[in-house]
């Protein structure tokens, strides 16, 4: 991979997609912002493609702390804002209405009232700030908004105002933005697709029409040329004016998502299919092994520019049809995978996204449990973790296994939390925490737990 796509630090995105507002009928509903937020999301978490730790925040969520509400979208846009590092990519997606009251410029979440939108809406400059006060040097924001139908007001249309763009793209330093339409103009909806018609060719460009120069990566200003072409031919088709509105004030060339080899996805098949003869575990473990070697080899450079090995693993283990082998093979795995050693730490933090999914097992949680060494290598890996996303991954390991952990082992993995600022400060982590925490719940002191759990909440 050439230098200027490494990518060298986390990948965080919060996307938000709003189709009700429930508390004001003046603030009328909208169609496909969920479905651009769920289908950006499926092509941003994908490891193959964006590897972002993604969190979704929509209006067909149930979970309340999930839904798009003024604090919720504040409070993870904070937390994305300070979690990030120098070399960290955060991006910023936000499907819904944009509004403007007394010179300032809103976005409105689920929650908005419009006779009390400074206590109730999101200022655009609120957000801005926000991003910018994140160490992270590559920051996206794309804004799908002023939606052409929908009720807001007295208006069954929303052009995007002078002031509106004005304040999206001043004092951008640091920023890409990438907003739908510009001063004048609406969004429209592509009902074919059931999606908005800009979303709809951002998510086609990520999905590889972007890559043009087939190099199989799609950067920030490639999606942008993209987007703008394809609106460009659809409005004429439609008779219809939207131009999407771009600045790029980063550093760099911005790596948004990869586009996998179609070579290479036609030869991911399981290394191990499983012949009518039974295959020995001796070979099983030679077979794994043999994998796993080739990975310890690799830099990160060849960890980022190649996933074929890591695929195979998986499709050895992961994707076995009978649960009796694929418990065996776990096992292998796991034994071997702790003897390895790994030239690149990237590697390793990939290969345990393959533990993360068997530690879901039941018998493989069984097993570990008489099986001390692995255990302490796991409580080990998650308390010395180095960065924000690896902390995530190894907090749904230790959560996956709780059940069969000591009261020790417990007091052990609380106490190294509390010491780990990479733990406790991860987006990804926190999800996890309060399950690992009120797991312990009879093994700490009262006020210990209180002051835990509110730390989580």
């Amino acid at each position: 991979m050439s230098n200027h796509a490494r990518e060298l630090g986390e990948k965080r995105a919060l996307l938000v997609g709003i189709n009700h507002y429930y508390l004001d009928d003046a603030i009328g509903n909208l169609k496909y912002c969920v479905n651009d937020v769920v289908e950006l999301n499926r092509i941003l978490s994908d490891s193959l493609r964006g590897n972002f730790t993604t969190q979704p925040l929509h209006s067909d969520i149930e979970d309340k702390k999930l839904t798009p509400t003024r604090s919720n979208i504040m409070s993870m846009l904070k937390l994305l804002s300070s979690n990030s590092e120098q070399n960290d990519t955060v991006l910023f997606y936000f499907a819904g209405h944009g509004f403007e009251q007394d010179g300032v410029n809103y976005l409105l979440p689920a929650d908005a009232r419009l006779n009390v939108l400074s206590e109730t809406a999101i200022a655009l400059r609120w957000v801005k700030k926000t991003l910018s006060e994140s160490l992270a040097k590559k920051k996206f924001i794309i804004i799908d908004a002023c939606h052409a139908g929908s009720r807001l007001g007295r208006s069954l249309s929303i052009p995007m105002t002078k002031s509106f763009e004005e304040e999206m793209f001043s004092e951008s330093e640091g920023l890409a933005i990438l907003s739908s339409c510009r001063f004048g103009q609406v969004s429209y909806d592509f009902p074919e697709k059931n999606h908005g018609a800009f979303s709809y060719f951002l998510l086609e460009g990520l999905q590889g029409s972007a890559d043009v120069d087939s190099d199989h990566i799609v950067t920030v200003p490639d999606v942008n040329k993209y987007v703008s072409t394809e609106m460009h031919k659809w409005c004429l088709k439609m008779q219809l004016e939207q131009n999407p509105t771009f600045v790029y004030n980063v550093s760099g060339d911005f790596l948004f998502v990869r586009v996998p080899y179609e070579g290479k996805e036609q030869v991911l098949e399981p290394a191990i299919t499983g012949e009518p003869s039974e295959i020995v575990e001796k070979d099983e473990g030679e077979a794994i092994r043999s994998v796993l070697e080739d990975i310890s080899f690799l830099s990160d450079d060849d960890v980022y520019s190649d996933n074929i090995l890591f695929d195979q693993l998986k499709n050895m283990i992961v994707h076995e049809d009978k649960p009796e082998k694929k418990t065996g093979k776990s096992k292998l795995f796991l034994k071997q995978f702790i003897a390895t050693r790994f030239s690149s730490s990237l590697a390793q933090d990939r290969l345990m996204n393959i533990v993360e999914i068997i530690t879901e097992l039941r018998e493989i949680k069984k097993w570990i449990r008489n099986e001390p060494v692995i255990k302490q290598f796991l409580i080990l890996e998650f308390l010395t973790s180095n960065n924000f996303d690896y902390a995530g991954t190894m907090a749904h390991i230790i959560n996956n296994l709780i059940p069969i952990f000591s009261d020790d082992e417990l007091t052990e993995i609380i106490n190294g939390i509390e010491k780990n600022d990479q733990i406790t400060s991860s987006f990804k982590a926190r999800r996890y925490l309060i399950s690992i925490i009120d797991s312990c719940k009879t093994i700490l002191p009262l006020e210990k737990y209180k002051q835990l759990k509110s730390t989580f909440l």
